[in-house]
């Protein structure tokens, strides 16, 4: 590392180097995905959209007759599959989508 700073190169770490090339392959992050539903299956773009229209794991676990793990499990490969970082994160994206492109809300 040092060495190639030295030499005027750049120098990335082996984690930095595997998100830039993975985000190059696959260029899917919430700054370029305008539909959700394109790269979720179809089970995690239900409950994307319930967690956009307000609803907690475990409403969402009841509403969709499956356990609350199950429900945090989705969410965890929403997050992945987005590079969302955090609930909070996901809970923004998934509400400002649902208002942009649902028009009609399920909860007020």
């Amino acid at each position: 590392a040092i060495r190639r700073i030295l030499d005027g190169k750049l120098y990335l770490s082996e984690d930095i180097s595997d998100t830039i090339i993975s985000k190059l392959l696959h260029g899917r992050t919430v700054e370029n995905v305008d539909n959700p539903a394109d790269i979720l299956t179809d089970r995690e773009f239900q409950i994307f959209l319930l967690v956009g229209n307000g609803f907690g794991a475990k409403e969402i676990a009841v509403k969709m007759d499956i356990s609350v793990n199950t429900v945090e499990s989705h969410k965890k490969n929403i997050k992945d599959k987005l590079d969302i970082e955090n609930t909070a994160e996901l809970n923004r994206y998934a509400i400002q989508w649902v208002i942009r492109y649902e028009k009609k809300p399920v909860r007020p």
